[in-house]
């Protein structure tokens, strides 16, 4: 299950240190690049978003507009 975490401050995005923090409070964890393109093969995302991953890089989700089309 992935779910996309966004900052509460209003701000771009969150810092990787309050990022991996965020989600260990909810008993998750940053996804690795190849968990996070087996995700994306297996659904489709509304929107785009971009993120760190847990190797502190960043990884962007693929938009999905209907009928099959990126």
């Amino acid at each position: 299950k992935l779910f996309v975490l966004e900052s509460q401050n209003g701000s771009q995005g969150l810092e990787l240190e309050a990022a991996r923090l965020s989600c260990k409070s909810r008993g998750a964890h940053l996804v690795s690049a190849d968990e996070l393109r087996r995700v994306v093969q297996d659904c489709s995302f509304a929107v785009c978003a971009t993120g760190w991953l847990a190797d502190g890089t960043l990884g962007t989700t693929v938009c999905s507009k209907g009928s099959g089309e990126q």
